[in-house]
């Protein structure tokens, strides 16, 4: 309670957030691009060594996922 003391006592305005909203976490963006990814995929991996060599960590570079962040 003493955060949300100081908040009101400084005026500070915070926002009701619901709790484990997927929306918040940035990993869920992550997982979904990769699934686009995957799907587009003319041939799609089955194994996770194909999956590494067909979907380098690279080419899902950070500004695409601040992009869709």
């Amino acid at each position: 309670m003493v955060t949300y003391e100081y908040l009101q006592a400084e005026t500070i305005v915070s926002m009701e957030l619901p709790a484990r909203s997927p929306d918040l976490n940035p990993k869920e963006h992550v997982w979904d691009m990769l699934q686009v990814a995957i799907s587009a995929c003319p041939v799609k991996p089955i194994t996770i060594q194909e999956l590494r060599q067909s979907h380098k960590p690279a080419s899902m570079g950070q500004s695409v996922i601040k992009a869709n962040g």
